[in-house]
């Protein structure tokens, strides 16, 4: 069977050989000129395989990509701009069966009062009022957990999405 030809008009392009960055006028405050404001959701997540009974205030793990696979390193988040808690929820493998299990966020190596204590399931969230359990640039956030002595199973594997609300705009909230 004969190909069908058909003709197809593909505009030019042609890669920019130069790039123009717009500067104030002269003698204008140019301590103004950065990134537009604007604010929205970041979602951080935090892990534990074989979350263990009795922790005290455990600090999860973050994905990092090694040299031949991802692995888990409790390395905080370093926050560039300021914001708050907006929600933490808390994904499972498994229905937690006995025991207490609270996961709370850290600003700093301080804890923040921003907590879930997980129930007998295998998923929940908590959302947290607006700007009451802020962070300020330059914060580093973690999420770390608490297990009483009948914490089961231990072979339960946990993953915590952080939602923070971030935003460039000023403001007296911290």
């Amino acid at each position: 069977m004969p190909g069908v030809s058909i003709p197809v008009k593909v505009p030019s392009w042609k890669a920019p050989t130069s790039i123009s960055i717009a500067r104030p006028p002269s003698g204008a405050d140019e301590s103004a000129v950065g990134i537009a404001a604007a604010s929205g959701v970041f979602v951080v997540q935090f892990s534990a395989v074989d979350l263990a009974a009795s922790l005290s205030a455990s600090k999860l793990y973050r994905a990092v990509a090694g040299a031949a696979s991802v692995v888990g390193r409790q390395i905080p988040l370093r926050s560039a701009f300021r914001g708050y808690v907006g929600a933490i929820a808390v994904s499972s493998d498994a229905l937690k069966s006995a025991g207490v299990a609270t996961f709370e966020v850290y600003m700093d190596d301080v804890a923040s009062g921003a907590q879930l204590v997980w129930g007998n399931n295998d998923g929940q969230y908590l959302a947290f009022e607006q700007n009451v359990h802020g962070f300020v640039t330059d914060d580093e956030i973690d999420v770390r957990v608490t297990t009483d002595g009948s914490f089961a199973p231990t072979t339960v594997d946990v993953l915590i999405d952080l939602y923070l609300v971030m935003s460039n705009e000023a403001s007296t909230t911290s």
